[in-house]
Parts: structure tokens; C-alpha cells; sequence
């Protein structure tokens, strides 16, 4: 059965679905067997490509468009209408399935007509693409040992932790997929520890360093050894600390620019008051 085989392949890297048209009855599909063929795609790790050619707009479209949206390994779809029709509902399936999508990178079509609803539905698919891409992008640009900054670090956290853009950035660098995997993680030594995490995301400019505990004296944030912090780390990426605001940052600004302007009034208040006069 061509489920089976989905589900427990690891070398296919491109796959062509065809449907029939759904007027030719003694073709049709039913239902479960669309089911069992969407949830074969759920365990694959290994298909890049997924080509759909279709005679029309074809049934159950919704469910093989979830699957497509929760892949973690096709980073490109094409779909192909024979005849010319609409594909709404299933880019409205695919676009709700794509939240923790980040291999993605290219959706073709042909033939296939956008209702006024599905344009909104259609951006946040190509949204999700070009977020996906500049990830990528930003990752294969970074050359070590060059300084790293945020957005870099988070681009090489999302690409080492997704092995189709492991795979994609290998072919950029014409290397083995585990050579790729390897340099990454060489990359991102530098900001593993505690110290260094807080300082990339902003939290803090040299050490965590915490006040001193009010009660029993427990363990803080700065007594984490490196194991512990490792284990967090698991569940924590760069892009879970918060970014400041345009507004916060202009506030912080001016709040600095107050405190200078203090400091020298008192280091040399004559100057000060003849500058007031």
C-alpha cells in the first residue's frame, strides 16, 4: 500500500500525486483511504517535493493539506488544476497548519483560481515562505568566526533544529547534511552558555547576577551549572525573549540621555547654572 510505503521511507525526496477527476466515480477515493494517505505523511522525514496534479478540484482536500502544513520535511509544493479551478479551501487549511512551519520555501500552482477570502490566506502562506527563506538566507551568509548578532543566532538555532533546512543548507555549501549540521552547532558554541545567552537577547550586558534571596536561600538563576542550563535550553529558543519595542527603546534612550545630563550637572554645576543664565 502506497501509505505504508510513505510512512516508513527515508531516502524518497520527491513525490507526484495525481487525482483523478471526481466525477469518474469508479476512480474516486473514499474517504479513508484520502485519511490514511494524509496521516502516512505526518511520519515522514524524508520528502522535499510534493508535486499534486489534479483534473479538478478534487475532494478531501482538507486533510492533505494539514498534513502538508504540519511536514516537517517538504520544503517544496506545487499544485497543478487541469482544469481551471478553485483551490480556497485548500490553501485555507494550509495556511492554518503552518503556525510551527519552518521548511516551507516555494508553493507553485497552475490553474487554480483565488477567491476575495483566499487572497488573505494565500499572504500568510507566502508570509510563512519568505520568513522561512530569510532564515535560511541569513544562515548560509553567516561566516565563522564573524561576529553574531540576534537575528543570526536565531536563524542558525531554526535551521539546526529543522533537518530539511539542515539538508537545504548543505546543498548550499555542497557538503554532507551532517557536515552542515556539525558547523552549525560549531557556530553556536559560542552562545551556549548562560552569560551568553542573556547578553545576545538583551537581558542582561555582562552576567546574570541575581538579588539575594528573601527566604530559605534556594537556588536562583545564576547557581544553573551546565548541565541544568543545557536541559533548559531544549525548550527555550532566542526567539522566546521578548524584542524591545520602537517606543521602548526610545524611552530607555531618553531615560539614558537624562541620567548623563544629571551626572554632569553634578560633576560641574557652574558650568550648569552659566549655561541656565
Amino acid at each position: 500500500m502506497p501509505a505504508n510505503y510513505i510512512r516508513g521511507t527515508t531516502v524518497l525526496r520527491r513525490l507526484i500525486l495525481t487525482v483523478p477527476n471526481p466525477s469518474l466515480t469508479e476512480d474516486t477515493a473514499p474517504l479513508l483511504s484520502w485519511t490514511i494517505l494524509s496521516e502516512s505523511f505526518s511520519t515522514n522525514t524524508s520528502i522535499e517535493h510534493f508535486d499534486i496534479y489534479s483534473e479538478s478540484e478534487f475532494q478531501y482536500s482538507d486533510h492533505l493539506a494539514r498534513s502538508i502544513g504540519h511536514s516537517r520535511s517538504i520544503t517544496r509544493l506545487t499544485l497543478s488544476l487541469n482544469t481551471p479551478g478553485s483551490a480556497d479551501e485548500f490553501l485555507f487549511h494550509l495556511s492554518s497548519a503552518l503556525d510551527q512551519n519552518y521548511n516551507l520555501l516555494k508553493m507553485d500552482s497552475f490553474g487554480v483560481s483565488v477567491g476575495v477570502d483566499a487572497s488573505y490566506w494565500l499572504f500568510r502562506i507566502r508570509e510563512t515562505m519568505r520568513r522561512n527563506c530569510g532564515l535560511l538566507e541569513r544562515s548560509a551568509a553567516y561566516h565563522y568566526p564573524g561576529h553574531l548578532d540576534r537575528c543570526t543566532a536565531t536563524a542558525l538555532e531554526k535551521v539546526s533544529r529543522n533537518p530539511a533546512l539542515v539538508r537545504e543548507l548543505a546543498n548550499r555549501w555542497d557538503i554532507p547534511a551532517w557536515q552542515s549540521a556539525k558547523m552549525i552547532r560549531s557556530r553556536l558554541r559560542n552562545v551556549e552558555g548562560l552569560d551568553d545567552f542573556m547578553r545576545l537577547t538583551g537581558v542582561v550586558k555582562e552576567h546574570v547576577t541575581c538579588a539575594p534571596p528573601v527566604e530559605d536561600g534556594g537556588m536562583q538563576l545564576q547557581d544553573l551549572g551546565n548541565d541544568c542550563w543545557r536541559r533548559v535550553r531544549r525548550y527555550l529558543s532566542f526567539n522566546d525573549v521578548r524584542c524591545p519595542t520602537v517606543t521602548e527603546l526610545i524611552w530607555c534612550t531618553s531615560s539614558k540621555a537624562s541620567e548623563l545630563k544629571n551626572a554632569l550637572s553634578q560633576r560641574n554645576p557652574s558650568s550648569t547654572s552659566k549655561r541656565n543664565n
